[in-house]
């Protein structure tokens, strides 16, 4: 929970909760993956105005993170007008990761109206939304995988993209979160709520 005043240029910010994936490409040789969720907002002209990671699931194609994330804090949800999230396969600190798929979401407008779901739980689809080569209508890093893979297990001829998503988000007033949040701090520390200190 927060602790004291959120630092916040606008009245609200949103607090978006990343659940779950399932059938996520194999982007290692062993059939699974080690998925990471980017969660990025966007506004009107596609700019990039807040973001963060979630954890990383190790050997799995199906995560489950139930991870949730406050956005927005320091821009005007107002020019907030969609959420883009980027699946990528994670191996480690030395190793490129890999695309798993992506999705943007659009939202509605006037998100400064406190109270209410900005993004409905739901499953999204997950695309590859990447500069593809001409040739082979593959991007490079699928080339790159895909020569990894037949080296290792024998010849692949095309790669597919496929996947859902599941998420939801919240639009939070300032004010709300921060009486919560003194309410919060009052019962960690044993006092009643609303007893001086």
């Amino acid at each position: 929970a927060h602790r004291g005043k959120l630092d916040t240029i606008g009245t609200h910010f949103m607090r978006f909760h990343l659940h779950r994936a399932r059938d996520l490409i194999a982007a290692d040789v062993d059939g699974q993956s080690d998925p990471v969720a980017r969660v990025e907002l966007l506004n009107g002209e596609g700019d990039v105005v807040d973001k963060t990671e979630s954890s990383i699931k190790n050997n799995t194609r199906n995560p489950f993170w139930d991870e949730s994330f406050d956005l927005g804090l320091h821009v005007l949800m107002d020019d907030i007008h969609a959420v883009r999230i980027t699946l990528l396969d994670d191996d480690g600190i030395f190793s490129k990761r890999d695309h798993l798929g992506e999705t943007i979401i659009e939202l509605q407008h006037n998100l400064s109206s406190a109270g209410f779901r900005a993004l409905p739980r739901a499953w999204h689809k997950l695309h590859d939304t990447r500069v593809r080569d001409r040739r082979t209508g593959f991007t490079k890093d699928i080339l790159d995988s895909l020569a990894e893979v037949s080296r290792v297990v024998g010849s692949h001829s095309k790669a597919t993209f496929g996947g859902e998503i599941e998420c939801w988000a919240d639009v939070i007033s300032v004010d709300r979160a921060s009486e919560s949040s003194e309410l919060d701090s009052e019962c960690d520390s044993g006092r009643e709520p609303g007893t001086p200190t």
